[in-house]
């Protein structure tokens, strides 16, 4: 959507998901998790998935990831963190719009350690259908009615 004007495709940028379970061993799965995710939310041609090397510079405590993100025209990040316990999994995931700084869509996911790639299509669907409404409805709302009078 760059800086207000209108496209009919948005930038997002998926974080890499803070691992809360202790265990160094869950870094991997949690990098993984996030490339999984990009690859399956590229497949989309609204989004323009931003690389997972740019993502991740954007994970710096010592930066504000929003303002970071508008420098380079991202309109969302997707980040999160999993908390893993006996053979269960949790996902907290958000969705950020970096222009209003709001979160537009934030879930919980609650399964067995097994059943992770049933979340992943679950997160990438429910991001998909978020940003594809968020993109139509910008888009619908810049459009110059007065250039087309009805007949």
């Amino acid at each position: 959507m760059r800086n207000g004007s209108v496209a009919i495709s948005a930038a997002l940028a998926v974080l890499p998901f803070a691992n809360l379970s202790g265990e160094e061993r869950f870094e991997y799965f949690s990098r993984e998790l996030v490339e999984e995710l990009i690859i399956d939310l590229s497949h989309f041609s609204a989004l323009e998935i931003i690389s997972s090397y740019t993502s991740s510079r954007l994970e710096d405590p010592d930066l504000d990831e929003i303002e970071e993100a508008r420098k380079i025209d991202i309109d969302y990040l997707l980040k999160g963190s999993l908390h893993i316990q006996s053979e269960s999994i949790r996902l907290n995931t958000q969705l950020l719009d970096t222009n209003s700084r709001k979160i537009i869509w934030a879930e919980r996911f609650d399964a067995p350690l097994d059943s992770i790639f049933e979340i992943q299509e679950n997160i990438t669907a429910r991001v998909v259908f978020t940003i594809s409404s968020e993109v139509d409805n910008n888009v619908l709302k810049s459009f110059r009615w007065e250039e087309f009078p009805p007949r």
